[in-house]
């Protein structure tokens, strides 16, 4: 399991990689509102993310 984030200019992006052949939860705890997978266009909280295996979430965080 690999996270990143990256901010510039009050935007805020976190990437979250599975890199294992079953499905993982990603302990991370962003507490600061919804974020959207940018590849599905799915909405979710940035607090222990389920990742199935080999997969990637790309979560921006929404506009306020």
């Amino acid at each position: 399991m690999l996270s990143i984030g990256r901010y510039y200019q009050g935007e805020k992006l976190v990437g979250i990689f599975n890199f294992c052949e079953h499905d993982r939860t990603a302990w991370i705890n962003e507490e600061d509102g919804e974020y959207e997978d940018l590849i599905t266009g799915k909405k979710m909280e940035a607090r222990g993310v389920d990742v199935p295996a080999y997969g990637f979430y790309y979560l921006k965080r929404c506009e306020k």
